[in-house]
């Protein structure tokens, strides 16, 4: 006759499996590994986010920039000879009627966000140097006239010098002198 305590388990051994089972567990290493897998992690993505977050800035402030400088290059080219917009306000880049001569700013100009003239540094946003001048000799033999050329470059911080800024736009143009 077979005996059938032989066949099954124990009560004794099930319940050392059971016990056996649910006591295992992560060891100290293990948790301090992990953790430290998990920090390192961490650090890097609040890297990750700081770089986003200042090229975010910096592609923010490229952007007003070149309206900016698309605004004063469109007033210009509307007026290349006046000193005023038709509503009264002062155009800040220089006329564009020299041919020959040429004209550098010698203390660079102060522009608030909208691209408007200040008396000074304090509250500006962008700094404009510029040079006006002839054209180079590839420029003079694709355009027969009297031509007047414009350099001009917005950096920022203001207060920054040109060397030193955070960012700059710049722009040549040709202009055909009437």
């Amino acid at each position: 006759m077979n005996d059938v305590r032989a066949q099954t388990p124990s009560a004794d051994s099930g319940q050392r499996l059971l016990l056996r089972a649910c006591c295992q567990g992560f060891s100290l290493i293990e948790v301090v590994l992990c953790l430290g897998v998990v920090s390192f992690c961490l650090v890097a993505l609040l890297g990750l986010f700081a770089t986003g977050i200042n090229l975010s800035k910096n592609s923010v402030q490229s952007v007003r920039a070149t309206h900016v400088m698309t605004r004063l290059l469109a007033q210009r080219i509307a007026q290349p000879s006046g000193s005023q917009t038709p509503d009264g306000n002062a155009i800040a880049l220089p006329p564009l009627t020299l041919a020959g001569d040429s004209v550098a700013s010698g203390t660079p100009l102060y522009l608030d966000e909208n691209g408007e003239i200040l008396p000074a540094s304090v509250g500006a946003v962008y700094q404009l140097n510029f040079r006006v001048g002839i054209p180079t000799v590839t420029e003079k033999d694709t355009v027969t006239g009297k031509v007047s050329r414009l350099w001009a470059v917005l950096s920022w911080p203001a207060a920054a010098p040109l060397g030193r800024a955070t960012g700059s736009y710049e722009v040549s143009y040709c202009h055909i002198i009437p």
